[in-house]
């Protein structure tokens, strides 16, 4: 599975963190400020990418190519690298340096999560504390690896007949709306956790705390 890396303009993380993402992934798209965090990495990105109102320098200055996006679009630039990846042949697509900062994009940042579900694609925003992944229908694992806490939200509407199972709150088909967070602060046992839903598109964020 072809894998990429966005490093976008949000809070950064520890840059071992981003040096390990970067290796794991076939290609890195820095989003206009996020190359600074790929600077503090020691990470050349292989496209630089966005209508360049956060980088602080001429694009022309860091060594990498570029590609300048108009300010008045109807994507953001992270949901632009994400379409380009995917015209690419990318299948797994991770976001760092995507939460803190300014909230609208932090959501944003969520909707390209939501973008890659519907496109058949893999996507996961990753910090130094937390994993956020948007599910299908169906059955899934959520692994523990390290974290002790993780949240489950609809991404859109409601999700019905949502089962978990080996956590410290199981639920047992249960429609789960927003207006209603119960799905907030669950618990990991001794291993993994399971998830499963029969409708809608859910968030599940796994978090260490």
């Amino acid at each position: 599975m072809k894998r990429g890396l966005i490093v976008a303009a949000g809070e950064g993380v520890p840059p071992a963190l981003l040096q390990a993402l970067a290796d794991e992934s076939d290609l890195v798209y820095a989003v206009d400020g996020g190359y600074r965090h790929c600077q503090a990495a020691g990470i050349a990105p292989d496209l630089l990418l966005g209508d360049m109102d956060s980088l602080g320098i001429p694009p022309e200055e860091t060594g990498v190519p570029f590609e300048r996006l108009p300010c008045e679009k109807d994507d953001t630039d992270a949901l632009y690298a994400a379409r380009r990846l995917l015209a690419q042949g990318v299948e797994r697509i991770t976001l760092a340096c995507a939460l803190g900062g300014r909230l609208d994009h932090m959501l944003g940042n969520l909707g390209v999560l939501c973008f890659l579900l519907e496109q058949g694609a893999a996507g996961r925003i990753v910090d130094s504390r937390c994993c956020a992944e948007a599910f299908a229908p169906g059955e899934h694992t959520l692994k523990k690896e390290g974290y002790n806490l993780f949240s489950l939200f609809p991404l859109e509407g409601a999700c019905e007949g949502v089962c978990i199972q080996n956590a410290k709150y199981p639920l047992e088909r249960y429609r789960l709306v927003m207006g209603f967070p119960i799905g907030v602060s669950n618990e990991f046992l001794l291993g993994d956790a399971r998830v499963s839903f029969e409708s809608g598109k859910l968030l599940a964020i796994r978090l260490k705390i």
